[in-house]
């Protein structure tokens, strides 16, 4: 059998296996965990289903051909032997995390699953192994919500209502004042609510959850949020890859004009622009016309600014984002939580806009924020501005 595999094309790697350098094969961070593993590293061991496996995905019609099932079943036990654990295996069980990840950086774009491989035996033997019953049937129902919502499409939040429900009865707000005795009612309740949801039992065996967990990741290379946001990333990677953009050019050109010269002209160009007659050509290469200016302070390590108004041009608004900020705080189950912040102040010039039109604006920014797909819709109507 591995002589067959080593004759075909290989579509599976052990974190062993790879290198930074195969960062199109295996993705950035299948190729960063291989790389951690070769420099000695203590990465927990596992393997890495290849990004060519998940175009030959989307080739095959959204089937994953049965020589790549193949593969991965020879890559389960090859993990099995490096861990010292078996897939299912109570007495000493393998969990693992199906997580996704592409060529380029799409953080949070794709899906994860976590502690794939729990069933009710599993989690009875994870019981007795910790000597912690609470923390075991905490992982399973977890899993299951998980798998459900990610996999198989029933909302995370039908299971919300559960956990809300019991904690109601039992006069409790955090999920960490529950027992192990709810915990397994919990578990008991989510897998009879799949039932009732899906009309068949949730699956039990580890290899059936794990293939059915890598299409879930392979599907949502295709989902809403995953293109918006390589559409987005494309545009700005093709700005940067100009040579010289017509701005530049005409700035260049500028500065080569005597200094006489040059505020003549400058003061030329701001009478006309007060009267709203510059010819089109400078239009297009001006920076202080269009419809925002939008200034990444957070490449610098710094919070946001209020950005200064211009007396030139026609830009209503000045949009500033700073660096990334990490805060603990409590969901709603009364857990503490690390959410990760960019904080953004904006400016906006009522000279050329009523402030009536920027709350409408806000309001449809706000909207968009939360409903990315709705970007890839045409709009009803388009309306030109100056160029």
């Amino acid at each position: 059998m591995k002589g067959m595999f080593n004759m075909g094309k290989k579509y599976v790697y052990l974190f062993s296996e790879g290198n930074a350098q195969m960062r199109d094969i295996l993705g950035g961070k299948g190729a960063n965990l291989a790389e951690m593993t070769n420099i000695g590293l203590p990465v927990p061991q596992g393997f890495t289903v290849s990004t060519e496996a998940c175009t030959r995905y989307y080739e095959d019609g959204g089937i994953i051909a049965q020589d790549i099932l193949d593969e991965i079943a020879q890559y389960v036990s090859k993990t099995e032997e490096i861990t010292g654990k078996k897939f299912g295996d109570p007495a000493n069980p393998l969990l693992v995390s199906v997580r996704s990840g592409s060529r380029a950086s799409m953080p949070g774009m794709m899906d994860t699953i976590l502690n794939l491989g729990l069933n009710r035996e599993v989690a009875e033997g994870l019981a007795a192994l910790t000597g912690n019953e609470r923390f075991a049937y905490d992982s399973y129902r977890r899993f299951i919500q998980m798998f459900s919502d990610v996999v198989m499409g029933l909302p995370k939040s039908s299971f919300e209502k559960i956990i809300d429900q019991i904690k109601a009865e039992k006069g409790v707000k955090a999920d960490t004042e529950l027992t192990a005795a709810d915990m397994r009612r919990l578990t008991d309740e989510f897998l009879a609510h799949y039932r009732q949801s899906m009309g068949k039992e949730f699956p039990t065996d580890a290899r059936v959850q794990l293939i059915e967990a890598v299409k879930a990741v392979f599907r949502s290379w295709d989902n809403p949020r995953a293109n918006v946001y390589r559409k987005m990333n494309e545009a700005v990677e093709e700005i940067r890859a100009s040579d010289d953009s017509g701005t530049e050019k005409a700035a260049g050109v500028l500065m080569k004009i005597p200094r006489l010269i040059l505020k003549f002209a400058v003061w030329i160009i701001k009478i006309l622009d007060y009267f709203d007659l510059l010819p089109m050509s400078l239009l297009r290469v001006s920076p202080f016309h269009g419809s925002m200016i939008v200034t990444d302070l957070g490449s610098l390590g710094i919070p946001p600014i209020y950005h200064h108004l211009y007396n030139f041009g026609n830009l209503p608004v000045f949009l500033a984002f700073g660096a990334k900020r990490r805060v603990a705080e409590l969901d709603r189950h009364g857990r503490a939580v690390e959410h990760k912040y960019v904080d953004y102040k904006i400016v906006c010039d009522e000279r050329i806009v009523d402030g009536a039109y920027y709350a409408a604006a806000f309001k449809y920014m706000k909207y968009y924020l939360k409903n990315p797909s709705e970007l890839e819709r045409a709009p009803e109507k388009v309306v030109e501005d100056i160029y």
